[in-house]
């Protein structure tokens, strides 16, 4: 009876530790889920649902577990083993196995307290930004909803006390469904400049120069000269992506004077059969101290530089296309973003030295437009002078590609519409210094 009532026991223990009787929101998922899945999870996240409490984890439990069975989720699309990356927060078979067996048990909130998901930002390694210093506010728009594409342009005023300089831009979409990416930009004004009615602008119009453009836009000092534009974009956004933060003291800087417009050269809005409106807006953190690193910003490919094969195919045709660019003095590379539309499957990213050898940057085996993230590496990434920075992509138009928007298959040109093609890498790096590479982005 003794021996019975012994094996029970253990068997009672076996039966608990193996099914997960213990685990507990507070203790066993809640860590998952912030640290892993809340960063797009969150009010104003890509994501179209928040997952930063209880309540809202519980919710989507069922959702959840299929998801991250099926390894759908998180949307992590660039290979691990080909590059080190500091925010590839994907979850282990572990984790995956406790978020099953919590659901299966009926998603009950257990035992403990959960700390907050603030508390988890808090100590995270990465820059906590807090409250933006200002937002801009982009005036609304209506997709009229008549599945046609729309390239908006924007201009918004600024009027600050001084001028400041920005160490941190995130753009909020208004309206993910539709918008498909977005690049603005920075111009100066004279302060004896007068905005006429508070001068602010939208517009569909197409302009054949820059100057018919500013012209269209009063982009014009009180003496006739013409504004000045910051080189450095504010913030670029595609589908997806996700705000990126360094270490404190490396930053992507620029300038907002006391008088200054945000233009916002598109925003690419998709197909949409029903009316739509949009209200995006940015935020704006400056800077408290002047950073110790600049991050510089290249752009490889569409539209400035020459893609082999020509980036067009026709009905049932899959090719592969590539570009390049020399690097012409040392640097550290420190993030990295992809893009490509509908018809791309596959990309790869890597550069040769003067020595032959094969730097690794990026490869992507399964691309997804809906998930256009930029990666940021776990230490910097020396690329040294003389370097060749490649970019190659696969394309594939044909029935076999389940993203093909064309049934059948129909002509693939070069261009910024959804239906066309590009192949595009954003690098953003900082001269190369003495020890970099152990410079931990995290």
């Amino acid at each position: 009876m003794y021996i019975y009532s012994t094996l029970l026991c253990i068997f009672t223990i076996f039966i608990q530790v193996a099914y997960g009787q213990s685990v507990s929101f507070a203790n066993d998922i809640a860590p998952i889920i912030y640290t892993k899945c809340a960063s797009c999870h969150h009010k104003g996240g890509v994501a179209p649902f928040a997952l930063i409490s209880y309540d809202q984890v519980k919710r989507h439990a069922k959702m959840i577990k299929l998801v991250t069975e099926i390894k759908y989720m998180p949307p992590l699309k660039a290979d691990p083993q080909y590059a080190r990356y500091a925010n590839y927060h994907t979850l282990t078979d572990q984790e995956i196995a406790l978020i099953s067996r919590w659901v299966k048990l009926g998603a009950n909130r257990g035992e403990g307290t959960e700390k907050p998901y603030s508390e988890y930002l808090t100590s995270s390694k990465s820059v906590e930004w807090g409250k933006p210093d200002l937002v801009v506010k982009l005036d609304s728009f209506l997709h009229q909803g008549d599945n046609k594409e729309r390239f908006i342009i924007y201009r918004k005023n600024i009027i600050l006390p001084s001028d400041t300089t920005v160490c941190h831009c995130e753009f909020e979409p208004g309206n993910k469904k539709i918008i498909h990416h977005m690049d603005a930009f920075i111009y100066h004004f004279t302060p004896q400049t007068i905005f006429a009615n508070n001068t602010n602008i939208i517009t569909e119009d197409t302009f054949r120069t820059e100057y018919a453009k500013n012209y269209y836009l009063k982009m014009f000092n009180h003496n006739g000269t013409m504004a000045i534009k910051e080189l450095t974009s504010v913030v670029d956004y595609f589908p997806g992506a996700l705000p990126v933060t360094y270490p404190a003291g490396i930053a992507k800087t620029f300038k907002i004077k006391q008088k200054s417009a945000i233009v916002v050269s598109s925003v690419h809005y998709g197909f949409s059969s029903a009316p739509e409106w949009d209200k995006s807006l940015f935020k704006f953190w400056y800077c408290k101290k002047s950073p110790k690193r600049k991050i510089l910003t290249m752009v490889l490919g569409s539209p400035d530089h020459p893609i082999k094969p020509a980036l067009e195919l026709q009905p049932n045709e899959a090719k592969k296309c590539s570009t390049r660019i020399n690097v012409a003095f040392d640097i550290s590379m420190v993030s990295i973003q992809p893009h490509m539309h509908l018809i791309g499957r596959r990309f790869k990213s890597y550069a040769l030295t003067p020595t032959g050898d094969t730097i690794r940057l990026i490869r992507i085996h399964d691309w997804d437009f809906r998930w256009q993230r930029s990666y940021k590496y776990k230490y910097p990434v020396k690329i040294p002078k003389g370097s060749i920075i490649y970019a190659e992509a696969w394309y594939d138009n044909t029935t076999n590609n389940p993203y093909n928007p064309s049934h059948p298959p129909q002509k693939v040109g070069h261009s910024i519409h959804t239906k066309d093609e590009m192949l595009q890498l954003w690098l953003f790096f900082m001269p190369y210094q003495q020890g970099d590479e152990k410079l931990s982005l995290e």
